[in-house]
């Protein structure tokens, strides 16, 4: 009888949205909001096993990539069942804290507290003049360690939503996939930008920013089991951007081989949430980090209830067939 009520509600549910014509507007959005209400309860009532698995997918991007946390801020808010997340480069900073258990709160005080340095001890005069006339590259080693007093030294089997990030071996152009093991250094590895860090030394390989061989990680999320996938997407407009000095070139080719990347990246997700307002934000502009993250949370908002219909859509017919 459940079944039956089930398969009714859902024709009902499918009838509202592609024959909504048909009523007044009024009437069809009373509507859609009732029924889409009532078949969410039911989907994230269901036991995880017995529904599609969620992955949240996290873009690189540089401090655009901060938007990812205005997007989990509102995925928690609304209940939103997460199973799986991954995330490269700064994506792999955000879902790593969020999969670890980092409060929001806690996330948005270390946004507002972070500081250049934190990325590097090298980060000074001594560093500076290191880099710019003798060619040595910034060691990311302080940032690790800034990571731990953060979440502590983890695992990736100690997380509460399993995680996935990857970098690349600078040697071989492999991309290496992390899934398990230590955490932090699978995370500086994936965000350890090439031509301004030394490469990280981890596995017998040495590791820069994931970015380069997989801007969007979808194809871990799918590795790790997942069904449905949202990606959040921070790609950056190059266009806007004016390179004068090396390292600017340096950041601008990473920029545009990471927009084609996300192409045809994004193609494999079942729903894409861009943030084109922040696309012309660098990758190193600490400055505008908070204004990033709210915009990620005015996008999200913007797109929540096209987000769960979509996933309504999808599981329906999972629904039906376990539920009872």
């Amino acid at each position: 009888m459940k079944k039956l009520t089930l398969i009714i509600v859902a024709f009902t549910f499918f009838a509202t949205i592609f024959i909504s014509p048909l009523h007044s507007e009024q009437r069809v959005l009373t509507d859609e909001q009732i029924l889409t209400n009532f078949l969410w309860e039911e989907l994230v009532a269901l036991p995880p096993d017995n529904r599609p698995k969620v992955a949240v997918v996290l873009s690189a991007g540089g401090i655009r990539g901060f938007a990812h946390v205005g997007l989990m801020e509102v995925l928690i808010r609304e209940d939103f069942p997460i199973d799986i997340s991954t995330g490269i480069s700064m994506g792999s900073v955000v879902g790593g804290l969020i999969s670890a258990g980092t409060s929001l709160n806690d996330l948005w005080v270390t946004a507002e507290e972070f500081e250049l340095g934190n990325l590097s001890d090298d980060f000074n005069i001594f560093g500076f003049l290191g880099y710019f006339f003798g060619g040595k590259l910034f060691s990311s080693e302080s940032f690790e360690d800034y990571l731990k007093g953060i979440i502590g030294d983890k695992n990736f089997e100690d997380l509460n939503i399993p995680f996935g990030t990857a970098a690349m071996d600078i040697n071989t152009g492999e991309k290496v996939v992390f899934k398990s093991g230590p955490l932090l250094p699978a995370i500086r590895a994936s965000m350890n930008l090439p031509g301004v860090f030394k490469p990280v030394e981890y596995r017998h390989r040495e590791l820069v920013d994931g970015a380069i061989v997989e801007y969007l990680p979808v194809s871990i999320a799918k590795e790790l089991g997942a069904d449905w996938l949202l990606a959040s997407v921070t790609a950056p407009d190059y266009t806007l951007s004016d390179p004068k000095k090396t390292q600017d070139y340096l950041l601008q080719s990473l920029d545009i081989r990471g927009a084609l990347m996300i192409t045809e990246e994004q193609k494999q997700a079942n729903y894409v949430i861009r943030y084109d307002e922040v696309g012309g934000v660098g990758t190193l502009d600490l400055d505008k980090i908070l204004y990033v993250g709210e915009v990620g949370v005015k996008v999200a908002y913007s797109h929540i209830k096209r987000v769960k219909q979509d996933l309504i859509l999808f599981s329906f017919k999972d629904v039906i067939n376990k539920k009872d």
